[in-house]
C-alpha cells in the first residue's frame, strides 16, 4: 500500500532567480492554496500573504511561501551550497495529497515553460528519522 510522501521538492536549474518566478508566482500560490483546500480560509489573510510573497519575489528575495501549523505547507528554504531556487510541499504525515499537489504544481510550471526537477522526501530531519526507524525494525527493536 502506497502511503504517498511527506514532502515533494521542486528544484529549479542553477541560475534561476526568485525574480524569474514573478510572472507566474501569484497563480502558483493560488493553485497551491486551491489544490490544498486552503484558499477560502481567510480572504484578507490570503491577499496579504500573496502580496507579501510578491513583494519578496519582485525584489529577488526568498519568499515566505505558506507556512501555517497543521496544514499543507509550501516552504521556500534558505538556499544551500548549490544556491538553487527551490520549494517544497510538506505535511507532517505521509499523504497521497502531497504527491498530487506536487505533481499539479510541477505540471503548472512546465506549462508555463519553467524547467525543474521533482524529488520526494528529501528533508534531512525526516530522512534521519526514517533511517533510525528502519535500523530499529531490522534489529528487532521497538519504536
Amino acid at each position: 500500500m502506497d502511503l504517498g510522501a511527506k514532502s515533494g521538492h521542486i528544484i529549479f536549474p542553477k541560475g534561476t532567480t526568485y525574480k524569474d518566478l514573478e510572472p507566474i508566482f501569484e497563480d502558483l500560490m493560488v493553485t497551491f492554496l486551491r489544490e490544498t483546500n486552503q484558499y477560502d480560509e481567510d480572504e484578507d489573510f490570503i491577499k496579504m500573504l500573496i502580496k507579501n510573497n510578491m513583494q519578496d519575489i519582485s525584489k529577488n528575495r526568498k519568499p515566505e511561501g505558506y507556512n501555517r501549523n497543521n496544514r499543507v505547507r509550501m516552504i521556500f528554504p534558505i538556499p544551500g551550497e548549490d544556491k538553487r531556487v527551490k520549494f517544497y510541499i510538506y505535511r507532517a504525515s505521509r499523504s497521497e495529497d502531497i504527491v498530487r499537489v506536487t505533481e499539479t504544481l510541477s505540471s503548472f510550471l512546465r506549462e508555463h515553460g519553467y524547467d525543474h526537477e521533482v524529488r520526494w522526501d528529501e528533508m534531512l530531519l525526516y530522512t534521519t528519522k526514517e533511517r533510525k526507524k528502519a535500523r530499529l525494525m531490522s534489529s528487532g527493536g521497538e519504536l
